[in-house]
């Protein structure tokens, strides 16, 4: 289930997806009023992972893209780019949607994994550039729309759950640290 608001949160409207029944979603990202993407995770069942689009306020979804690139979370660049990850794989679209490319993202640990509490709250961007953390302590940095992957040693604990940068300079984050139970 979907539930959506038009008069600034103060009522919902539940909407069922039945588009993508079989799946759960991680994320969603809302290009207007009436329009929005979701990701979609099958978990075994067979269906795969999908984003689904809405023109219609959520009355009816189209599946966008069908792999397993596109099922965590997903982020609106600019009105053409939209950018894709679950863990070191990326799916990018460069005309909103029509279109896809997909491929990994290579210096990714064996059993590095970007941490997943929410898909809204684990990534952050600014223009042309997505930041997200990793179960290594690791912040991923994809750049030119998904295009050019970097990593950085953040020195804090090992499991980096959310991400947020002011600009290409300023961020923060929040870390939980496996071994000792802190958060910090």
């Amino acid at each position: 289930f979907l539930f959506r608001s038009i008069n600034a949160g103060q009522t919902w409207e539940t909407i069922n997806v039945e588009e993508s029944v079989g799946r759960f979603s991680f994320d969603i990202q809302a290009e207007s009023a009436d329009e929005a993407w979701i990701t979609t995770q099958d978990y075994a069942s067979g269906l795969g992972r999908a984003i689904y689009k809405t023109e219609d306020g959520g009355v009816t979804w189209q599946q966008k893209t069908l792999g397993g690139n596109t099922g965590v979370f997903i982020r609106l660049l600019d009105q053409n780019h939209i950018f894709c990850q679950a863990n070191k794989g990326v799916t990018t679209s460069a005309d909103d949607g029509a279109t896809w490319e997909s491929h990994n993202i290579n210096g990714y640990g064996s059993a590095e994994y970007n941490g997943l509490i929410s898909g809204c709250n684990m990534a952050c961007t600014a223009g042309d550039t997505i930041w997200v953390g990793t179960s290594e302590g690791r912040i991923a940095r994809s750049t030119l729309y998904g295009q050019e992957h970097t990593r950085f040693n953040a020195a804090v604990g090992e499991f980096i759950q959310c991400v947020s940068f002011a600009d290409h300079q300023k961020g923060m984050l929040i870390y939980y640290d496996l071994n000792t139970g802190a958060y910090g």
